[in-house]
């Protein structure tokens, strides 16, 4: 079922749910995008051209909890917060099983040492094999993209951060191997240990973004700043939606 919050279409409800979709996409050998919504997409919602890349996913969920909360008061009930960073993981550990074998990845983003080292991580991890892997800074040309189709990649990771690798993907949509194409933000640097992830007790009242915080104020204060006034202003569209809804209900 999919529902609007503030602009952003969402797809996403229960964690296992979300889950569940990648595991069967994972498994059909067909071109499917998904896309996850945090503050980062949240502080690019008045760029036009992001948006409607964002909203041309085949699903797309909630990765922040903000975008939870903001759904949550638009009057969307029974949404959970997935994590790229466990979804990933989790896909990769149950991936084999539907697969029978291990689990072919690409993976697109940040600089050539971080995708090498993420292509390192993901094989001594999980039971898969990385097929293809290069970094997000240099403008694909045809060539890229044949290597990565001739690569027949089972899913492609791109880790561009939002708005890049949504606007990447509607852009070279028709480029990219018939598989599932999933953005994964700063995932790459939790898996190379570049940056730690909170406890769980963090994640669980969803305060991971402060330790985030703590660990790279310099990169993540500008954004996590900007992060909160996209949410103070949101909550009152969101808030506007709800009882709009609620009216027209009640007449």
């Amino acid at each position: 079922m999919r529902s609007e919050v503030c602009g952003f279409v969402l797809d996403g409800r229960e964690y296992s749910s979300v889950l569940d979709v990648h595991l069967k996409w994972l498994t059909t050998s067909k071109r499917r995008t998904s896309f996850a919504l945090h503050v980062g997409g949240l502080n690019h919602r008045d760029n036009a051209s992001f948006v409607q890349a964002f909203n041309s996913a085949d699903y797309s969920y909630a990765d922040g909890i903000s975008v939870v909360a903001l759904a949550r008061i638009s009057g969307i009930p029974c949404i959970d917060r997935s994590p790229t960073t466990d979804l990933g993981a989790d896909l990769l550990r149950q991936g084999p099983i539907a697969l029978g074998r291990p689990v072919r990845v690409a993976v697109v983003g940040g600089t050539n040492e971080l995708v090498k080292q993420t292509s390192t991580s993901l094989e001594a991890l999980f039971d898969a094999h990385v097929c293809f892997h290069r970094n997000g800074y240099k403008n694909f040309a045809d060539e890229d993209f044949e290597q990565l189709r001739r690569s027949q990649p089972d899913v492609l990771f791109i880790g561009m951060g939002m708005p890049l690798e949504a606007m990447f993907c509607a852009q070279y949509i028709a480029d990219l191997p018939e598989c599932l194409v999933m953005t994964c933000g700063g995932w790459f640097g939790f898996l190379t240990g570049q940056e730690k992830r909170a406890p769980m007790y963090a994640q669980k009242f969803g305060v991971e973004w402060l330790f985030r915080l703590a660990q790279d104020p310099r990169r993540l204060f500008p954004r996590y700043l900007r992060g909160v006034h996209s949410f103070v202003q949101l909550s009152f569209v969101a808030a506007k939606v709800r009882i709009r809804t609620v009216s027209g209900e009640h007449r």
